[in-house]
């Protein structure tokens, strides 16, 4: 019996238990580091002694593990980061300069935030989610660069990308944001580590079932975006349990920037080359963007 450890991000629980399900033989672990820095470095020492091996999410490993897990690197087993943004390239995280800290709730629309650091009304954003302004942002060609991205994480972490990315682009829109995989590629992901701890063929091919832990944190696919990919989006979003339509997002969601007093030159999200896309097209548009 192996003693096998899941350090990951969100992604912690699913990949414990779908494991758990694929290896009935082993023991498999979700570990949580504390929330208080201080408390971490004395957790991570002593996290070696409960498990034979600990899986570490390759993005947590980068960020922080790998340099406090150093003296047990041998333990060490990296699996990839799940990020994929080509179905939601508009989701983004927002950040203000002067704490330099993220706002909550963690996911903003790029469009929603630039358009409202700029002085657009609320029916002036609203008229920006259409296929054409996607299209001269950039929204539609985010395929390539997502899988470009995937294959450097399996490759950093030793393994194919190949055989997985056939297997979830069946799945349609796989990932509920960004950087949230939906439950069943996390199944996939992780019937690619278990047969490295002896998985029996049977419990590879069982199917594993439980409630989706990530689907509360979700992002809309909207609808010309899925329209590329074949599969079908919505303009619905999740706020406080409750689906909303776009302009109640778009309302409700200036409402919040307002409280917070977001300003133009107060915070920093997306890319450079959004800004000077998004830019662009306000001018066409004959609106003003600050």
């Amino acid at each position: 019996m192996t003693r096998i450890g899941v350090l990951g991000n969100c992604d912690t629980g699913g990949v414990s238990f779908a494991l758990r399900a694929m290896l009935p033989g082993h023991e498999v672990y979700p570990f949580t580091p504390p929330s208080a820095a201080a408390e971490r470095d004395a957790w991570f020492a002593e996290l070696p002694t409960k498990a034979d091996v600990i899986l570490v999410n390759n993005g947590v490993f980068k960020a922080h593990a790998g340099t406090l897990l150093q003296p047990s690197l041998d333990k060490i087993r990296r699996y990839p980061n799940s990020h994929f943004s080509a179905f939601h390239p508009d989701c983004c995280y927002v950040g203000v300069k002067a704490t330099n800290s993220l706002i909550w709730p963690a996911y903003n629309s790029a469009i929603c935030i630039g358009g409202y650091v700029r002085g657009l009304s609320q029916g002036q954003v609203c008229a920006l989610y259409s296929g054409d302004v996607f299209e001269k942002l950039g929204y539609f060609d985010g395929w390539d660069h997502s899988v470009t991205r995937m294959q450097a994480e399996f490759t950093e972490c030793g393994m194919d990308y190949r055989p997985y990315h056939l297997k979830v682009k069946r799945l349609g829109a796989f990932m509920h944001s960004m950087n949230h995989p939906k439950f069943e590629a996390i199944v996939t992901l992780a019937r690619f580590l278990a047969p490295e701890y002896g998985a029996a063929k049977e419990a590879m091919e069982m199917p594993v079932a439980i409630a989706d832990g990530l689907a509360g944190l979700d992002w809309p696919l909207y609808p010309e975006i899925g329209e590329v990919y074949g599969v079908r989006g919505a303009y619905r979003w999740k706020l406080d349990g409750t689906l909303v339509d776009l302009q109640t997002y778009v309302s409700q969601t200036f409402a919040r920037y307002a409280e917070l007093g977001l300003t133009a030159e107060g915070v920093f999200f997306s890319h450079a080359d959004f800004h000077k896309r998004f830019n662009d097209v306000l001018n066409e548009r004959g609106l003003d963007n600050g």
